[in-house]
């Protein structure tokens, strides 16, 4: 819980006594609402340097790789790969563009059609399901 404390120390100069006037107040409901706030702004600088990236590329096969270079970066993670199609219903998909750190080698089946399994069918699924709302 994050709480605000103020005081105010008092003194009366008649009677000679001091006190201390305090006051406590509950700010978690606003620190939730500026960690918010924080967040959609990084969302919002990543979703511009992603259009930056789209705008100044004139190569679609360029631009796909230097996206999904800047998302790699942007979330920090260990690897990123653009598929398509993500279609519960399609027999197959296709990576066009995979980017990975050293230590965590990629599927390496860039370009190739690779037959949707069970697994990557249910992935793909759930997918499907919340982009199609």
């Amino acid at each position: 819980m994050g709480l605000f404390r103020g005081h105010c120390p008092e003194f009366s100069r008649r009677t000679g006594n001091q006190w201390v006037i305090a006051s406590v107040r509950d700010i978690t409901e606003h620190k939730h609402r500026e960690e918010e706030h924080t967040s959609h702004i990084r969302f919002l600088e990543s979703l511009e340097l992603v259009d930056r990236v789209i705008k100044q590329e004139t190569d679609v096969e360029q631009m796909l790789w230097h996206i999904v270079n800047k998302v790699f970066s942007i979330f920090n993670c260990d690897r990123a790969w653009l598929l398509y199609p993500c279609n519960p219903n399609a027999p197959s998909f296709r990576v066009p563009v995979e980017i990975t750190k050293p230590e965590y080698p990629g599927a390496k089946f860039l370009n190739i059609d690779v037959p949707m399994s069970p697994g990557k069918l249910r992935i793909c699924g759930k997918l499907w399901s919340r982009t199609a709302r």
